[in-house]
């Protein structure tokens, strides 16, 4: 029996590692003596031992994949899995937005997050939440010099929005509920998704909601209790997120409340404290108002007491803070001051008081730009999200329901399709109203308007092809109809022709 030879040998040495399979030293140590007629017993053989996959070297494994979520458009997680897998060494997260020369420039993470003393993730702020570029990131190995691939991720498909609150109900008839419920973010960017069960039901019954935010359950049963609960997502006028949020809390309606209340009266004990916390309370709040009474009395100046009219002419000559006993540094102080500078601003921005309907600050920022009343805008902040208020149904909604106090926001000029055309309500552009505005702006712009765009058209198409379907069957009808008038018709004259020929036979007969 033939052996490989020695440079052979060396190259299975070589492989084996690479198969996992570990070398023992202690029976590949050679004799010096190799045996090239293969007899058995020799220093010649080889003797292979395993070892635990375990005992892998980490630099061998690959690095994690980067998930990223944005919350409510409030902040950034991006992590990394590597629960299972041994991950002894802190990885550096990179990050960047790419431009439009493709060249990705790099930044490391300035907030790592950490589980069990190794890094884990990295969290970003709102104001570096880019929402409509493209987001590259890549992990790296700072030790073994490792780096993972590019990832391209877009943020507007990765956004989790927080679940909806105020769940209220209300009767609109006595068979029919209306749900109604209010989200922290714009309503026109979140579709819902409501479920709802009697306590007779096993399973939840969902119905899809539009951006709208209330839901109208036209039959109901008052001797059942119903649950309801709604979750949003980010999705599909501003973006294609698969991801809902949490459940809302709850809300019940139905007879069984009140039943619950008889079954369970309220505990004799529970009674009886209330009746001594609320006297002991109400005094308590007595006493106290009585005490800050008191220490008002004493530490607010006493109205002086005002004294005749002509006093204040004749004895003091119109000094009203010697005759109604004012001293004369408290009457100045009381003065309104007119020394105040004023902030001044130049033609690209201006001061707005957002305490106010966002019909009203609309009409504000035209007069301030100088466009007609006719010209639709709208509002971006400066990452160049689009706040989409030409679309709101509730345009007396206030405005600071949407907009950050103390924040900058651009006005950009809604450009729609030639007027008296097809294409007279097409969304053409989003121009911002800005001397020099940054590339990364208008890039922002340009894709929430193909997003709009791309979303009426798709829903003009839905109309049309609900159109087309009643046309056909009217027009199967019709000539359906026809024929049948004909059948009747030639039916019905065939009596008559019959008739008339026996008469004239019968008159032939008596000839």
């Amino acid at each position: 029996m033939l052996k490989p030879p020695l440079p052979l040998r060396s190259l299975l040495f070589l492989q084996l590692p690479l198969l996992g399979v570990g070398l023992n030293p202690k029976f590949l140590t050679p004799s010096g003596n190799e045996d090239i007629g293969g007899k058995p017993g020799t220093g010649g053989d080889l003797f292979l031992t395993s070892t635990p996959a375990g005992t892998l070297d980490v630099s061998t494994l690959p690095l994690p994949k980067v998930q990223c979520f944005v919350f409510n458009v409030e902040y950034m997680n991006c992590t990394w899995n590597s629960s299972s897998e041994p991950q002894p060494n802190n990885l550096t997260l990179h990050y960047g937005y790419r431009n439009f020369n493709g060249d990705d420039k790099l930044q490391e993470c300035g907030h790592y997050l950490f589980s069990e003393g190794i890094t884990s993730g990295c969290w970003f702020g709102k104001k570096e939440i880019r929402l409509y570029e493209t987001f590259v990131v890549q992990l790296q190995d700072p030790r073994e010099h490792r780096k993972q691939p590019k990832q391209m991720l877009k943020l507007q498909d990765l956004v989790i929005p927080w679940a909806p609150e105020n769940l209220t109900l209300r009767n609109l008839s006595e068979f029919q509920l209306e749900l109604s419920w209010s989200n922290r973010y714009l309503d026109h960017c979140l579709e819902h998704l409501v479920q709802y069960r009697s306590d007779r039901d096993r399973s939840w019954t969902e119905q899809s909601v539009d951006h709208r935010h209330s839901f109208s359950l036209p039959s109901v049963d008052a001797q059942k209790l119903y649950t309801f609960r709604v979750r949003s997502r980010y999705n599909p006028l501003c973006g294609s997120a698969q991801h809902w949020s949490d459940w809302s809390y709850p809300i019940h309606w139905g007879s069984n409340t009140s039943k619950e209340n008889i079954e369970n009266p309220e505990n004799p004990s529970l009674f009886a404290l209330e009746a001594v916390l609320i006297p002991l309370g109400s005094m308590g709040l007595i006493v106290s108002l009585i005490c800050v009474y008191c220490w008002l009395e004493r530490t607010m100046p006493r109205i002086p007491t005002l004294k005749n009219l002509e006093d204040l002419v004749t004895e003091y000559q119109g000094n009203f803070s010697a005759w109604s006993g004012v001293s004369k540094g408290l009457a100045e102080s009381l003065q309104p001051d007119y020394s105040e500078r004023l902030c001044h601003v130049n033609d690209q921005q201006f001061l707005a008081n957002i305490n106010c309907s966002v019909l009203l600050l609309l009409h504000y920022a035209r007069r301030k730009v100088g466009l007609p009343k006719t010209e639709t805008i709208d509002l971006c902040d400066e990452t160049g999200t689009m706040k989409l208020f030409f679309l709101m149904k509730t345009p007396g909604d206030y405005a600071n329901k949407f907009l950050t106090a103390r924040n900058t926001y651009y006005i950009c000029k809604v450009e729609r399709g030639a007027p008296g055309t097809r294409v007279e309500s097409a969304y053409k552009a989003f121009v911002p109203l800005l001397k020099n505005p940054e590339p990364e702006l208008i890039d922002a712009l340009r894709t929430q308007c193909d997003l709009l765009e791309r979303s009426r058209v798709k829903m003009l198409r839905i109309q049309e092809a609900k159109k087309v379907v009643p046309i056909e069957s009217s027009v199967n009808l019709t000539s359906k109809s026809s024929g049948r008038s004909d059948e009747e018709g030639t039916t019905r004259r065939a009596p008559v022709l019959k008739t008339r020929a026996d008469f004239v036979s019968r008159k032939d007969k008596h000839r």
